[in-house]
């Protein structure tokens, strides 16, 4: 009777195990966002740099096709994690893209906006390509597509962001400040 009892507690628990690990692998199957988040561990201070410089200058060029009243592009933003998963860089940010335009004298704002957007990166050598640029939806649907996209603990932060002071205008400004410099440009940089 020992016996038989020995062996039912150990069936109980070997098919408690297999339920448990095939529970895992379907979560893991069906979430994209579950995974180990490096928060920029695995990442060299160089190539930071490169990827921050990449992410700039992609989302410049695909909103500078969009903000057809600009004459000038800028881009700033807020880097939550980087994360290496599947041989593809996967960046989560908070993006201000501000157009700039000249008018009576003056270079300044003109259009722009925000948002928080997942920005995916394949590496080859010491060069960065973006292979996906995702960015949140608006309306009822800002907040599930952004906890759709980012791992649980940016995906809160990104939302307490939004519309909040992170420095990102003030980054926009000085670069358009060196850009209108390196045109040799004589315009002055409105303040509005």
């Amino acid at each position: 009777m020992k016996k038989r009892f020995k062996s039912f507690i150990l069936i109980i628990f070997s098919l408690i195990f297999i339920i448990g690990i095939w529970y895992i692998n379907l979560r893991i199957t069906n979430n994209k966002n579950v995974g180990i988040v490096s928060d920029n561990k695995n990442i060299e201070t160089k190539s930071e740099g490169v990827i921050n410089e990449t992410i700039s200058n992609y989302i410049e060029d695909y909103y500078s096709h969009i903000l057809t009243n600009a004459d000038k592009v800028f881009e700033a933003h807020k880097s939550y994690s980087i994360e290496q998963k599947d041989g593809l860089i996967n960046v989560y940010i908070y993006t201000l893209f501000e157009g700039y335009a000249f008018a009576n004298g003056k270079f300044g704002f003109s259009c722009g906006g925000s948002n928080p957007a997942l920005i995916v990166l394949r590496k080859d050598k010491d060069k960065f390509t973006v292979v996906k640029f995702e960015q949140s939806k608006d309306g009822t649907e800002y907040g599930p597509s952004i906890r759709k996209m980012f791992p649980r603990k940016y995906a809160e932060e990104a939302m307490e962001d939004t519309g909040r002071d992170l420095g990102l205008e003030t980054q926009i400004k000085s670069n358009a400040k060196e850009w209108l410099k390196a045109q040799g440009r004589s315009e002055s940089l409105s303040e509005e």
